[in-house]
């Protein structure tokens, strides 16, 4: 497939300077781990797959499997572990858009698989339609510090049954970044998700040489497994296909309500994932995910942007770093129903932390309102300056001796300016330049409109929306993945569910 000329700049990562910032101490850190092995050798883990569960008996964990209860000892834990790869590639339909998670350098993704949308013509908010999920996927091909997509907003004009193949034909057909499908959960949709893989990248043995998908299994607390959460990932594993293991934990509801105790139990939980991965298929490539809510304990609501949530989520960052796992991490989110004050200090806030407690991919909401319910296209836009700012601040302070500008300080003298030295000139490309923030006078705002921030992020949403093509993939492709989302349309909907 011919792409773009070489001297496209595709895409920017982050370089993480600035020292990690930590919530545990080495003895907090070891107690968790410590603790974890204990809970799922004592307490167990209820497993809703007899498949996963014939696994973890074979290998010698202590199994009932009329209560559905796998205990697991510690060794088998800290073997899985120990195969889990330490860096993980993440590769695309382009290779030049490859990512490489190897703890030094951040990512981002979008994340929500959101049911409604922010209607971009009337204002209303809707059911999300697939052609919300082609949009979406148009405006990630575009910005540069986004790095893949994880389905933001799951179609409801599409067939239950066969939901996450379309997702997958619309992302296809509209970035050439990496996928990480956020629903997985139907085993029968996997032969035909392979097939749709295969297509694009050459045949079934590419995909266990470039899988150009991941995919996010979400486990549930307190320590259940069920079986749409580990079947098809246990397929996908065998072709090399990297799975993110998040726990989920409502602070109070789900999990117990202090911090630490939600830590632990997430803690255990993705460990008893990736137990079962790792012993089904050694060196199965695993991200260690979190994804934590709070319960609001007057209102009866829950959000994922509370100080709480995100002291979890910077817990369970440190014990995936412990682990030696690529972080696969939440943060960017609001409980915001509305692109407005709330959602960008929540979203700000969030980010920040999430990155600096070590996510080597950032899972954030781009685009999300409402605790990944709503995609607003408008907060796409508001969400990506925030990102472009945190991988700017990530970078620290470089204190080379071309950095001090000692030579231009002296230059310039007491009574001169900057604004036409040399060392000026060679350096300013190199500061943070806005999308969509004002900076200009008041009198000067006034003057271009006076616009709001979400007014000036839906004017260039437009006109990105209208100008930017991704390359697209070839003919014959394009209509051998239709053909294959069309006849697992028919043929899914005439099977029976899994057993």
């Amino acid at each position: 497939m011919q792409g773009p000329p070489v001297s496209v700049i595709y895409m920017k990562v982050g370089v993480r300077r600035l020292k990690l910032f930590r919530v545990l101490n080495g003895e907090d850190v070891n107690k968790i781990h410590e603790l974890s092995l204990s809970l799922l050798q004592n307490l167990g883990v209820k497993i809703f797959s007899k498949k996963a569960l014939d696994i973890l008996e074979g290998a010698g964990a202590d199994v009932d499997q009329h209560k559905l209860l796998a205990k697991i000892p510690e060794h088998l834990v800290e073997e899985a572990v120990r195969k889990a790869p330490r860096s993980i590639d993440l590769y695309s339909r382009n290779p030049k858009l490859d990512l490489h998670l190897d703890g030094e350098h951040i990512f981002n993704i979008t994340d929500g698989v959101a049911t409604q949308v922010i209607d971009f013509d009337s204002g209303r908010r809707r059911p999300g339609r697939k052609d919300d999920l082609c949009k979406a996927a148009q405006i990630v091909d575009f910005l540069d510090y986004i790095n893949a997509i994880f389905t933001p907003v799951t179609p409801q004009d599409t067939p239950l049954h066969s939901h996450m193949l379309h997702e997958f034909e619309a992302v296809l057909n509209n970035t050439e970044k990496h996928y990480c499908a956020g629903a997985v959960d139907d085993s029968r949709e996997i032969p035909y998700l392979l097939e749709m893989v295969a297509a694009v990248v050459g045949g079934e043995e590419e995909i266990r040489r470039r899988p150009i998908m991941s995919a996010c299994t979400c486990l549930v607390n307190p320590l259940i497994i069920p079986r749409e959460g580990i079947e098809p990932h246990l397929e996908l594993a065998k072709y090399n296909v990297p799975i993110s293991i998040v726990s989920m934990p409502i602070l109070g509801a789900t999990a117990p309500i202090t911090v630490a105790g939600s830590i632990l139990l997430g803690n255990a939980l993705i460990l008893a994932g990736l137990t079962i991965l790792e012993l089904a298929n050694p060196g199965t490539p695993v991200m260690y995910g979190s994804y934590p809510l709070s319960q609001d304990m007057k209102g009866g609501g829950h959000s994922g942007a509370t100080p709480e949530a995100l002291l979890v989520i910077a817990g369970h960052n440190q014990m995936g770093k412990f682990y030696g796992l690529p972080i696969y991490s939440g943060g960017t989110t609001t409980a915001s129903k509305l692109p407005d004050a709330q959602s960008a200090y929540e979203k700000a806030l969030g980010g920040l932390f999430s990155a600096m407690t070590g996510a080597d991919i950032g899972a954030g909401g781009i685009g999300i309102l409402e605790n990944y319910n709503t995609l607003c296209f408008e907060q796409m836009l508001i969400d990506y300056e925030i990102v472009t700012m945190v991988m700017k601040l990530l970078e620290g302070v470089e204190m080379g001796n071309e950095a001090l500008a000692l030579d231009a300080i002296l230059r310039v003298g007491c009574e001169g300016h900057y604004l036409t030295d040399r060392h000026t000139l060679s350096h300013f490309r190199e500061v943070w330049e806005p999308m969509i923030s004002d900076t200009k006078s008041y009198d000067a705002w006034l003057k271009s409109g006076g616009r709001s921030v979400a007014e000036v992020a839906r004017g260039r949403m437009e006109k990105i929306l209208k100008s930017h093509v991704p390359v697209p993939l070839d003919k014959d492709i394009r209509e051998r993945l239709s053909e294959i989302v069309r006849r697992a349309d028919k043929e899914l909907a005439r099977g029976e569910a899994v057993d």
